[in-house]
């Protein structure tokens, strides 16, 4: 077994890892109230524990020219309005009591040295110290020293502003650092001997820091100097709390019993804060009656031979954790020794005239209790802008942000950046999430897992017989390929309007395939929903199949298969893994022309846009060439067909959502006089095309034309029109077949018109 194995297995025998409880320092945290987290609580008592010894200049004792003090440093980030300094306050009044008795005896000290040298009695220096300059702090500290009692503690109580404003804050975080393992700080020597102060011997300073999270996170230059000065200083020596605040709903039987615990609960604490404030009063007492102005506490055997085995545990800990991670090395390495000075603070507010083995497991509890807050706090401050955001979508999942926001916030510096954080995001959140940039809206979007027995949404609707209708055209004189396509514009007139929306679980969706009926995998609004209409749709019934009237997530998608080399037996075997329903399109012969509906693992809310990308991906996913087809593109199903279906794996609709472009292109819509004016001004509007000639760009030139005019909002027909009178004025004519069999289907695409002329997609 490795070192660290058979140390941590000795430590955990000897109960080092159990919730070994200070009886004072709970009692402290019972005082503070609920409301204040446990490790913020468990510090803040600790705290004020070690300072009030302080004030005794205890020492412990481990060897007759090794003296240390029982001192700490504390550091807390939390949030504003946590109580912080108010907790410090509280504790501070209930052992007031105990502090009054040290003041006394500075009074008394003080009278009978200013009567023996016939001079005044001195004003006293408070027992706290505010930021001060290094020779004010060391004069200060040397004054406590030659009284024999007392040591001031520092309280910062906004690290931010004393960062940001207060120029003796980090020299002051010097000389507390300094003055941590022995109470010693040297001096530098100055030419101006008056000013000169003299070293620090013995007085361990005990301080405490305290940090808002916005204060310090949030404003990337105080974070960077509270990285490089403070953290630098004060990681090994600084118990580090980075406390969880949790608001659980409570529950109650009913309002009298409630108010009854409450009374109790009250009559409790009072007794709590009575036992600490007589404690503090006794122990006071006790030290300052004896001779000796230094007070030592010597460990046992038993509480050395634990400190040492935890010391070798902690230098073993320190091996596994990263190079680069240095603040954390320094923090384990030397976490033994902060929990060996809290244990002598414990020893003394138990009125032990030593060390027990009891008050080291104690502090090993303590130390362990918060040690993962300051790698907590380096990964926060640490953090890319993705992972701020996904921080603060986690507290508040339907927050939308705008561009300006994410700069005022300084997540962002400018918008191209916004990739960058999408992407990370993205990466980040795997499959269980996503974010997305859309008209330039960041927004956070879970994903609802589709399962076997999900019942999903489909609309559809009853239409005429392809079969049925082209024998009919047949008779009526039509040839057989023209008696099909009017057939078709037929039935897609039919398809318009009039859909019923049903939800049925997966294998019902086969029935869409074996029948003759129109079928999409949305719900579409109806008319009393408030559904978008137009004239043709107009006090029509049911489900009005349009882009904008879709009120349903996709959780099933639908492959139109006309155009490859691979037959529906190929697709079966290549699909073998996934869940399917397949089945030929209107010729049953034809093993080239297909349609496959599949569910996806989870449901998806697109806009039209994004939804191409995403039905191309899922394309590419399944190795089929698919159209370009409208979010609202409707599909037929043939009576009696046979379909063919399998229970696999679904589309992983959760790794492609998250990959798909972040912004939609934005569209600059003009006013009806504007285009006109426009029209006007064509030459120039749109002089790359007049420049081109046949042969020489003249279809990429007409391409770019027909884009633009639809970015700029014309309708179908007015492009039509504006693009065959530019071309007449020209003079430069696209080869036969280009307008009607290429430019004007990309244009219909575009405009979000059907194959058959239905206008849905607008």
């Amino acid at each position: 077994m490795s070192v660290l194995s058979q140390f941590e297995d000795s430590l955990r025998a000897e109960g080092a890892f159990d919730k070994n409880k200070n009886k004072v320092a709970e009692a402290m945290i019972s005082v503070l109230g609920d409301d204040v987290p446990y490790t913020m609580g468990l510090a803040i008592a600790n705290f004020t524990m070690a300072s009030f010894v302080g004030h005794f200049h205890y020492k412990i004792h481990i060897e007759d020219d090794n003296q240390v003090p029982a001192n700490m440093i504390v550091f807390i980030l939390a949030k504003s309005g946590a109580k912080k300094t108010s907790s410090v306050t509280k504790l501070e009044k209930i052992i007031k009591p105990g502090l009054d008795v040290i003041q006394m005896i500075r009074k008394n000290k003080a009278e009978i040295l200013a009567k023996e040298n016939d001079v005044p009695v001195p004003k006293l220096m408070p027992l706290s110290n505010a930021l001060s300059t290094v020779p004010g702090l060391l004069a200060n500290l040397n004054s406590f020293k030659a009284e024999g009692i007392g040591l001031p503690s520092m309280i910062v109580d906004e690290v931010s502003t004393a960062i940001d404003s207060n120029l003796d804050f980090i020299p002051n975080v010097e000389v507390v650092s300094q003055l941590f393992d022995a109470g010693d700080c040297k001096v530098k020597v100055l030419k101006d001997k008056e000013q000169q102060s003299d070293e620090v011997k013995g007085m361990g300073m005990n301080a405490l820091f305290i940090g808002s999270e916005k204060g310090i996170l949030e404003e990337k230059q105080i974070l960077k100097k509270f990285e490089t000065e403070f953290i630098s200083k004060l990681a090994r020596r600084c118990y580090f709390v980075y406390p969880v605040f949790r608001q659980e709903a409570e529950t109650i039987e009913d309002v009298k019993s409630y108010m009854a615990k409450l009374k109790e609960k009250k009559l409790s604490l009072k007794d709590k804060e009575e036992y600490i404030r007589e404690l503090s009063c006794k122990i006071a007492g006790n030290l300052v009656a004896k001779d000796s102005d230094l007070n030592i506490i010597v460990p046992t055997e038993d509480c050395m031979d634990l400190k040492d085995q935890y010391e070798i545990w902690c230098a073993e800990k320190a091996k596994l954790i990263p190079d680069e991670e240095e603040h954390r090395i320094l923090e384990q390495q030397h976490r033994h020794w902060k929990a060996f000075k809290l244990a002598g603070a414990y020893a003394v507010w138990d009125m032990s005239h030593t060390i027990e083995k009891e008050h080291m497991l104690q502090a090993i509890y303590s130390a362990e209790l918060t040690s993962n807050d300051l790698t907590k706090f380096i990964n926060m401050a640490r953090r890319e802008p993705y992972e701020i955001v996904l921080d603060m979508f986690g507290k508040e999942p339907q927050r939308v942000f705008t561009l300006h926001e994410l700069i005022k916030l300084r997540i962002l510096k400018s918008d191209n950046q916004i990739e960058a954080l999408i992407r990370g995001a993205n990466s980040k959140l795997g499959t269980t999430s996503h974010v997305e940039y859309i008209m330039g809206r960041l927004s956070y979007h879970e994903h609802c897992r589709v399962t076997i027995d999900y019942e999903h949404w489909a609309s559809y609707k009853a239409v005429s017989s392809v079969a049925e209708l082209t024998a009919l055209n047949i008779e009526n004189g039509f040839e057989p390929d023209l008696a099909k396509r009017v057939a078709k514009e037929t039935i897609a007139k039919e398809a318009a309007t009039g859909y019923k929306c049903k939800q049925a679980v997966w294998s019902d969706l086969a029935k869409l395939l074996c029948n003759d009926c129109a079928y999409i995998p949305f719900r579409f609004k109806t008319e009393e929903e408030g559904a978008s209409v137009s004239e043709y749709t107009k006090g029509t019934e049911g489900g009005i199949r349009r882009k904008d009237n879709i009120i349903s997530p996709a959780t099933w998608v639908v492959f139109d298969i006309d155009k490859t080399d691979v037959s529906i037996d190929e697709m079966r075997d290549n699909l073998s893994d996934y869940t399917y329903h397949m089945s030929r399109g209107s010729d049953p012969h034809n093993p080239y022309k297909y349609r496959i509906i599949m569910p996806l693992d989870i449901e998806i809310e697109l806009d039209s846009t994004r939804w191409k990308h995403f039905m191309k991906a899922l394309a590419g996913v399944i190795g089929a060439d698919i159209d370009d087809l409208p979010q609202s593109q409707f599909f037929y199903g043939y009576r009696g067909n046979e379909v063919y279906s399998n229970i696999g794996e679904p589309l992983l609709a959760s790794e492609i959502v998250s990959q798909l472009p972040t912004e939609t292109k934005k569209i600059t819509r003009i006013s009806k006089g504007g285009r006109t004016l426009l029209w006007e001004d064509r030459k120039n509007e749109f002089k790359y095309f007049y420049n081109v000639s046949s042969g020489q760009g003249l279809h990429m030139g007409l391409f770019r034309m027909m884009t633009h005019m639809v970015d700029l909002g014309f309708s179908a027909d007015e492009i039509r029109s504006m693009i065959e009178d530019i071309i007449e004025e020209s003079g430069n004519f696209p080869r036969p077949g280009y307008l009607e069999g290429s430019l004007y289907v990309q244009m219909n695409e575009r405009l979000g018109i059907d194959k058959y002329g239905i206008h849905t997609d607008d």
